[in-house]
């Protein structure tokens, strides 16, 4: 494999993996924000529906209303309202052992005479999945788009790096075939520019030294 290729190869793998890493990176570090914003925004909400659930319990109470149907009945209510918001609400029997299937979910214990009653809240982080996937589609794309783009540009970089390299290759072929007027035309301050240099001296010391034998000779 020639020298260009596996500078590109190398530098397009260097370049995905560490693009990668930062994408995955931020991805979670935006996911773990999201999820802990919608457990902090979850608690508020839920100890907004208590309160208001065990105040009018409480109001009802007051006038000597204190059976478990209006419990049901209020939480019901509550539950049909804030089911468009993929929030969940019922009663459980106080300690009782209930399979949940949420997201996230809150238990709280009513209070008396209802306290035998646990009101449970639960709620759907689609909102977090949608996010997951929406990264996932980016990570994609970026993936698709940035290959070739980094493909190309690596492959104009290296081409222009090399050049001086390929042309040096010719020059020691001329001189290997005798033509010692050979010279690098090659202005740069790199490592290349001092191969250049020195191999331009190289040619010059080989040329006086043909000169010399020449006159020696004649």
């Amino acid at each position: 494999m020639l020298l260009k290729n596996k500078i590109i190869m190398i530098t397009v793998f260097c370049l995905i993996i560490s693009l990668d890493i930062s994408v995955v990176y931020y991805a979670r570090s935006c996911e773990k924000t999201v999820i802990q914003n919608e457990y902090s925004a979850a608690e508020r909400e839920q100890g907004f529906i208590y309160n208001d659930i065990v105040r009018i319990l409480n109001n009802s109470a007051a006038r000597g209303f204190d059976n478990i149907n209006l419990s049901e009945n209020t939480v019901y209510a509550y539950s049909a309202f804030y089911e468009k918001y993929g929030v969940g609400l019922k009663l459980q029997n106080h300690g009782g052992n209930t399979d949940i299937c949420a997201d996230l979910s809150i238990v709280s214990q009513l209070p008396e005479p209802y306290n035998d009653k646990d009101l449970v809240y639960t709620k759907s982080l689609d909102s977090v999945r949608q996010l997951k996937k929406q990264w996932r589609d980016i990570f994609m794309v970026i993936n698709f788009c940035f290959i070739p783009a980094a493909a190309v540009l690596v492959s104009i970089m290296t081409g222009r790096t090399m050049l001086p390299l390929y042309e040096l290759t010719e020059k020691i072929k001329w001189v290997a075939n005798g033509n010692y007027n050979t010279k690098l035309d090659v202005k740069r301050s790199d490592e290349t520019g001092v191969i250049a240099e020195e191999f331009n001296k190289m040619a010059a010391a080989v040329r006086d030294n043909i000169g010399k034998l020449n006159i020696e000779i004649g």
